[in-house]
């Protein structure tokens, strides 16, 4: 908690990197206060955060973008009003970086070993990641450079006492090695087929190759790239039920993991929250233009929707221009957020 503003400044909202800045508050404040243009609280933006004023005379501070969301659910009433397609609020925030979190694949598969996310997650680190397992029990460099031994000294007078070696009439009878014929000139040498004419060594059967593919989880390359966005390849946990993978959903959707993993996908569940998500968007009718515009429009839509329990069976998306090129991806599966983040450079297409 800040003690000048009295706002929280923890990383529980997944919406902070978007609504930074005066601007994108400002915006905010005002998709916010069209929801329910009926009621009379006032939604201000101030630093760090939102001033959510009540009608009955009461305010409150709101750090987040879900605690502001919940504050003017529980001070409005009144129906919602849907977004005017003429009426922007305005932008979000565009992210400087690239998001360097980690994908996660979500598998249900009772027949294979479980793999928790902590265990997924460190196994798929890079072995200088602190994170990754290896690197604790790794040895400390000594930083000082290493130094080649010095050769022992010998005084003038050690020199001078060595008696010198007398030549053995063995060696002088011996006949010059310059005198035996080159090893170049033996034919059989010559003989030999070249190194290169030999089948390679590494070449494998066909049924290595395809053992090899069936081992990498689904929507990989061959380069260990995401196939579709241009990625590193992603963690796979492994549970046994669907129950399992909902807590699992849960997990990625809190502040501890949210701030290091997001969900790519899920593999071997039926129901309906892991299902090919539904595209979302603004509320209007009709539709809202895809512009950057009405940016904040649609994270306050999804905020709002989610929080009122429309999402808690079913999976929704939605990547929406951010400017520049960017586009912000979210993804809601069963009421949990499990994917925020920014794509950059056009890695991404629209739903």
């Amino acid at each position: 908690m800040c003690g000048a503003c009295g706002v929280d400044r923890g990383g529980a909202d997944w919406a902070r990197p978007w609504v930074a800045g005066p601007a994108a508050r400002a915006a905010v404040a005002a998709a916010v206060s069209r929801v329910r243009p009926s009621s009379r609280t006032r939604i201000s933006p101030v630093a760090g955060g939102w001033l959510v004023a009540r009608p009955t005379g009461g305010s409150a501070v709101c750090g987040t973008l879900g605690e502001l969301v919940a504050a003017v659910r529980a001070a409005s009433s009144g129906p919602e009003a849907p977004v005017d397609p003429a009426r922007p609020s305005g932008p979000l925030a565009v992210p400087a970086t690239a998001d360097g979190r980690t994908g996660v694949v979500l598998r249900v598969d009772p027949h294979t070993h479980p793999r928790d996310l902590a265990t997924a997650l460190s196994e798929t680190a890079h072995p200088d990641d602190p994170a990754h397992p290896e690197r604790a029990a790794r040895p400390e460099a000594d930083p000082r450079p290493m130094r080649a031994a010095r050769p022992e000294r010998r005084s003038g007078s050690d020199e001078a006492a060595r008696p010198e070696r007398a030549p053995r009439p063995e060696e002088d009878a011996r006949p010059e090695e310059d005198a035996r014929p080159e090893e170049d000139a033996r034919p059989e040498e010559d003989a030999r087929p070249e190194e290169d004419a030999r089948p390679e060594k590494d070449a494998r059967p066909e049924g290595d190759a395809r053992r090899a593919r069936d081992a990498r989880p689904e929507g990989c390359s061959g380069s260990g790239e995401v196939a579709g966005f241009g990625e590193a390849a992603p963690a796979l946990v492994v549970v046994p039920t669907e129950g399992d993978a909902l807590d699992v959903l849960a997990a990625l959707a809190a502040p501890a993991w949210l701030r290091r993993a997001y969900l790519v996908r899920v593999e071997g569940a039926g129901a309906a929250w892991a299902a090919r998500p539904a595209p979302a968007g603004g509320r209007g009718d009709p539709p809202v233009p895809r512009e950057p515009g009405f940016g904040a429009d649609v994270v306050v839509g999804l905020e709002w929707a989610r929080q009122e329990g429309r999402f808690d069976g079913t999976a929704v998306a939605v990547r929406w221009p951010l400017g520049g090129g960017a586009l912000l991806d979210v993804e809601i599966r069963a009421g949990h957020l499990i994917r925020a983040r920014t794509l950059h450079g056009g890695t991404g297409t629209a739903l």
